[in-house]
């Protein structure tokens, strides 16, 4: 049964738990201003950004590892700790007192010795298992870390790029829209700049890291993947997402991810708008047909968008096609979304 003092104390962490995130949001947000006006502004060109980047990666520990150690460096720090010493001090300025302690030692060495030697051997085979399952997972991360999505070689090709020009002009919601936007491999399409041109709160990330070197600096552009930028979203922190690119390829375990996570950033009555292109689209560019045979999952027909939709909370407002952003291009499709409160 608790006492009052600890309710009270209970009280008292909870509320400074409390206050703490709140000054953490607030200064994520005023983080989050600055950084938007400074690209606003060009002082944080994506080459910059890229670059900075590239040093932070290059420094980080490599997944799989600890904040501090690595994993074989904490199995060291184990095993090396865990011999017993049963040879105790028997020093002492009391008089007498050392001869008592040297005696004790003596009678229960025997005792202890028998103990630390089987908690010894216990560390040992215990520390060994271990570094089997730290290789064994490793060898599985490593792997799995090869076969992920966004590493890949599955890209859809930039020339399948989809224009929303026209579809902006006829999507009176998507002008109207109060808030942040945020546009998925904005070096594809026209999305950035054509919402940016309407002078919306909008901004792009893209993985490619080519496609990326002389973009417009004028254009508030990350160099991010999806999967990771999704989920650092905060909850109801977008007005609308234009969900486009290589997220198509994905398996349907992914982009039944990538939904619902969105899902949860989007505000209530929020928009989004999946370009897509269906299942038999046909094109002379090998690139696409390399992506498509490497990709871990397939294009879904708008039968299957609409369903997946629906199992997230978003209801199918509007759908057409899109025409590419080059003559050469293929036509795509889209599909508007309206998030349900």
């Amino acid at each position: 049964m608790s006492t009052e003092s600890e309710t009270d104390s209970s009280s008292i962490y909870e509320a400074l738990e409390m206050d703490i995130k709140t000054f953490q949001n607030e200064l994520y947000a005023q983080i989050e201003k600055e950084v938007h006006e400074r690209r606003s502004q060009g002082e944080y060109p994506p080459a910059f950004e890229l670059a900075m980047d590239k040093a932070f990666k290059r420094h980080a520990p490599h997944p799989g590892e600890a904040s501090v150690y690595s994993a074989e460096h904490l199995l060291d720090m184990v095993e090396a700790t865990g011999y017993i010493d049963i040879a105790v001090p028997t020093t002492s300025s009391t008089p007498g007192v050392a001869y008592l302690k040297l005696f004790v030692k003596k009678l229960t060495a025997w005792y202890f010795n028998y103990i630390a030697q089987q908690l010894s051997n216990f560390v040992v085979n215990l520390v060994h298992l271990l570094r089997v399952i730290h290789v064994r997972l490793d060898k599985l991360e490593k792997r799995v870390y090869e076969l992920y999505p966004e590493i890949i070689a599955a890209d859809l090709p930039p020339s399948l790029g989809l224009s929303i020009y026209d579809l902006v002009q006829k999507e009176i919601e998507l002008t109207s829209v109060k808030g942040r936007l945020l546009v998925t491999e904005c070096a594809s399409g026209d999305a950035l700049k054509t919402i940016s041109d309407l002078g919306l709160d909008v901004y792009g990330i893209d993985h490619r890291e080519k496609l990326l070197e002389n973009r417009n600096d004028r254009l508030d552009i990350r160099w991010e993947t999806l999967s990771h930028h999704v989920e650092s979203l905060a909850l109801n922190s977008l007005a609308a997402v234009v969900l486009q690119g290589s997220f198509e390829l994905r398996s349907a375990h992914d982009k039944a991810d990538i939904l619902a996570t969105l899902s949860k950033a989007i505000k209530p009555n929020g928009l989004l708008l999946l370009l897509h292109h269906e299942p038999a689209v046909s094109t002379d560019v090998l690139d696409l047909t390399v992506a498509k045979e490497l990709a871990p999952g397939r294009l879904f027909s708008e039968v299957t968008w609409r369903h997946m939709l629906n199992l997230v909370g978003f209801q199918v407002i509007s759908h057409g096609a899109v025409p590419p952003l080059d003559k050469d291009g293929v036509l795509g499709n889209y599909l508007l979304a309206r998030l349900e409160s």
